[in-house]
């Protein structure tokens, strides 16, 4: 894969940038508050007219991930499925375990509890993906973004 260099002026630029530059069409998300780097990203990036997945609002984890599922079992495609850190990872836990069954990859991502809540093991890196541990191939933590 060929490299470039990336203008972007955050990391969620960056980060919805590589996803469409690796054939990402689709992002789908059950949004909520740690989603707003995102929402500013994807308005940034159609602003300026540079590529982006399209985003799709899902009204449950579980729908997100089935749907991400389906989409590449018509189209040959993964998606970029976002959900809320702690509730939203174990709502999609079920369709994660069926899709790593059947060796569907979806590039799964989760928001991160407000840094006031360091107390509950869930906000962090290995307490948010537990509960799919065994269905990841692999798993990467964005600790600070601009």
């Amino acid at each position: 894969m060929a490299t470039r260099t990336l203008a972007a002026a955050t990391t969620a630029e960056a980060y919805l940038e590589l996803l469409r530059d690796r054939g990402v069409e689709y992002f789908l998300a059950n949004a909520g508050t740690d989603f707003a780097p995102l929402v500013e990203a994807f308005t940034a990036l159609e602003a300026a007219g540079r590529p982006a997945p399209r985003p799709l609002l899902v009204p449950h984890e579980f729908v997100a991930v089935s749907m991400g599922h389906g989409y590449y079992l018509g189209s040959g495609k993964p998606v970029a499925v976002m959900v809320h850190v702690t509730v939203g990872t174990g709502n999609a836990s079920t369709p994660i375990i069926s899709a790593a069954r059947a060796n569907v990859p979806i590039l799964m991502s989760a928001g991160r509890t407000p840094i006031t809540r360091r107390r509950c093991s869930a906000s962090t890196p290995s307490g948010t993906t537990s509960c799919a541990r065994r269905c990841r191939s692999s798993r990467w933590w964005i600790a600070r973004s601009r």
